[in-house]
């Protein structure tokens, strides 16, 4: 029976989280600071304990026609039990800071914790992991109703209520959901404010922008190491130095919380702002060997072309019954000196395709321009600037690179909506002024030549 098994592993799910770390008897914290890491949790297993007791009822004495849908309704319908997962979840952020800081500052809760933690939790999850459990259970609810009922059938006595039970635990999920968010947005504003204090910048702080990542680089020509701290909209470079004396900081870590979760910022260190720029005004160089081989590659493609085109001229020469021995003479003299320039351009570019394995070789030998370097070009009121950011490792300068490109992305259409991927159309030769039309509705059309930027329509 599905059925059966399904509802055994809903009571499995009860079970993850049926224990309260008695920090309170052990006397490690006070009693408070225990109620603000555990808040609403007591409750919380009260109602569960409850539920898993009535399940365990159900699941043990099982039959075909056993029917727990009225007992998950009764349970998530409660007013008690949704005030009590919402006020758990607005106060999870101080939740988690405050166990940090007790975990900072009281070595015996460490220990405590690791002999507790590891004795009654099978998986063996640290407690930061267990405190957000009673949470994380709601979807797992949905979820496994949602099979519950696709091996029900309607006819069943269980059916109305278990659809009942579904809507009360989805309606439990977006309440959940909501303040999740908000507490998100809060959060990231906070980090915000952390940052404008610890960068000494007046007008970091917005609704409308976020924190995603930092990255300790060296960028070339400067002797310090660099942070780049990239947002939602703009990029951030300090120089780094560590602190002395008095000013050193006493806590060593400042958490941010980012798009992609928690980050964790050294705060020992000194961070002096030396460039502040707008996304829009930044794009990755992609060098100067590239761009010299795609021109000397367009110029042969020219030449070729020009040179297909004479050649016609000259066997449609032949074909005229009037005199034309002056046309002819023209015609050869023109077709000698694109020969002489192709052959020029050919060479030339051999030329630059050697210099770009050259420089590819260097880069493969972790040689400047090597496979760790960016290329940053930059606008300014003050005009154009590049940066050279050399990265700790390969890995690391592509996760910048692909978090960088897909923020400018974001940023580019921002409101409106990234257009669908539908399919390639290789093109085999392009020439300035060339256009791609659709007959159908208008589409964005981008275009790649090669290994390198084309353009777009």
């Amino acid at each position: 029976d599905k059925r059966y098994h399904i509802v055994k592993e809903l009571v499995e799910v009860e079970k993850e989280y049926k224990y309260i770390i008695p920090l309170k008897v052990t006397g490690i914290l006070d009693a408070n600071v225990v109620d603000e890491i555990f808040y609403r949790v007591p409750e919380l297993y009260a109602h569960h304990s409850i539920f898993l007791s009535m399940l365990e009822s159900s699941w043990t004495n099982w039959s075909d026609e056993t029917a727990i849908g009225d007992q998950i309704f009764v349970m998530f319908k409660k007013e008690s039990v949704a005030e009590c997962y919402c006020s758990f979840v607005e106060n999870f952020n101080r939740s988690e800071k405050s166990l940090e800081s007790a975990l900072q500052q009281k070595s015996s809760l460490q220990r405590f914790v690791e002999v507790q933690i590891q004795r009654e939790n099978r998986r063996r999850l640290p407690l930061k992991s267990l405190i957000i459990k009673p949470v994380q259970r709601i979807p797992r609810y949905e979820l496994l109703l949602k099979r519950l009922l696709e091996h029900t059938q309607e006819a069943h006595p269980d059916w109305e209520q278990l659809k009942q039970a579904e809507t009360a635990v989805h309606a439990l999920a977006m309440k959940i959901n909501t303040l999740k968010e908000s507490q998100q947005t809060e959060g990231a504003v906070e980090s915000l404010r952390t940052l404008e204090s610890l960068l000494m910048l007046a007008d970091l702080a917005s609704s409308q922008r976020e924190y995603l990542r930092h990255d300790v680089v060296q960028v070339e020509g400067r002797k310090e190491s660099v942070c780049v701290f990239t947002f939602s909209d703009q990029l951030v470079f300090a120089s780094l130095k560590k602190r002395v004396g008095p000013q050193a900081a006493k806590k060593p870590v400042i958490r941010l919380q980012s798009s992609s979760g928690l980050d964790f910022i050294d705060s020992s260190l000194k961070y002096k702002v030396w460039l502040r720029l707008g996304l829009e005004a930044i794009e990755i160089s992609k060098g100067r060997h590239r761009v010299a081989v795609r021109k000397s590659l367009e110029e042969v493609e020219r030449l070729e072309e020009d040179r297909s085109l004479v050649l016609e001229i000259l066997d449609l020469s032949t074909k005229l019954c009037t005199k034309h021995s002056h046309l002819e003479e023209v015609i050869k003299d023109a077709l000698e000196s694109l020969n002489r320039q192709l052959e020029s351009a050919r060479r030339l570019d051999s030329s630059q395709q050697q210099q770009q394995q050259q420089a590819a070789a260097a880069a493969a030998k972790g040689e400047p321009g090597g496979p760790c370097r960016i290329d940053l070009l930059t606008t300014s009121p003050g005009g154009i600037a590049s940066y050279a950011l050399i990265f700790g490792s390969p890995e690391k300068k592509a996760q910048w690179e692909n978090s960088f490109l897909d923020t400018k992305m974001k940023l580019l259409y921002k409101g409106a909506q990234i257009p669908d991927f539908l399919q390639t159309l290789q093109i085999t030769k392009i020439r300035s002024g060339m256009q791609v039309r659709s007959r159908r509705e208008p589409r964005d059309r981008w275009a790649a030549v090669a290994a390198w930027f084309g353009g777009s329509g």
